[in-house]
């Protein structure tokens, strides 16, 4: 489904009562599903592709993500509404805003430059993950803390069924979560963030001249990001 001039499924002052279901491709020119002026309560199920935002109106309104992709900003407008996310990879590539209250029982996949802007509170599900995809870790600002999610406006803020894991995809850096300290992510009524680190190369073998090697490798990675290499002697 596609529209070149307005969105893709355009549901216009109407009372709608039904499910919107996508496994193909929806697209349009000023969004992917626009029932912003519509009443009652809109479900959208997706697990196909959305070019484009998604609207809804004043119902309360589920929007229900269990895999694709979604190349836009989510406005589900007034209401008790609510953004479901289980997919197992769904990926954030750049900064997107959510309106609406948000529950994470998959995968967020933030690529370097992702973050979501989120105008509501969010719920993390016990067997949530937050994946960093950095595919050129010298664009990665090591010992930089960055935001990847922010609420700007929620009446509770972050809360938990159980902590989300963090991954990454790359051995030579870290994005560890630590339970005890919450060191290396940090939630607050604002914001998840992280800060990555380079993994301790120098004490990887019991042959010194590996660990030096490795050190030394490890000082080249943070000097990429303008941090000063370390000191040896």
């Amino acid at each position: 489904i596609a529209s070149e001039t307005s969105a893709g499924i355009l549901l216009e002052n109407i009372t709608f009562a039904g499910d919107i279901t996508n496994s193909g491709t929806i697209s349009g020119a000023t969004a992917a599903i626009d029932a912003s002026t519509s009443f009652g309560n809109v479900i959208i199920n997706n697990s196909g592709d959305l070019i484009g935002g998604v609207l809804t109106g004043s119902g309360n309104d589920v929007l229900n993500i269990s895999g694709g992709s979604i190349s836009g900003n989510i406005d589900l407008g007034a209401g008790n509404n609510l953004v479901n996310i289980s997919a197992s990879a769904f990926t954030i590539d750049t900064v997107r805003s959510i309106v609406s209250d948000v529950s994470v029982s998959g995968t967020l996949n933030f690529d370097l430059g992702g973050q979501l802007n989120i105008i509501g509170d969010v719920l993390f599900q016990d067997g949530s993950i937050i994946a960093i995809n950095t595919p050129d870790i010298t664009a990665i600002n090591f010992g930089q803390s960055r935001d990847l999610i922010v609420i700007s406006d929620g009446s509770v803020g972050f809360t938990t069924n159980g902590f989300p894991s963090i991954v990454d995809n790359n051995f030579l850096f870290d994005f560890a979560l630590d339970l005890s300290t919450f060191s290396e992510i940090t939630f607050s009524r604002g914001s998840v963030s992280i800060t990555p680190t380079v993994v301790d190369l120098d004490a990887i073998s019991i042959d010194t001249n590996i660990n030096s090697f490795g050190g030394v490798f490890a000082d080249t990675l943070t000097s990429q990001s303008g941090i000063h290499l370390r000191n040896r002697r």
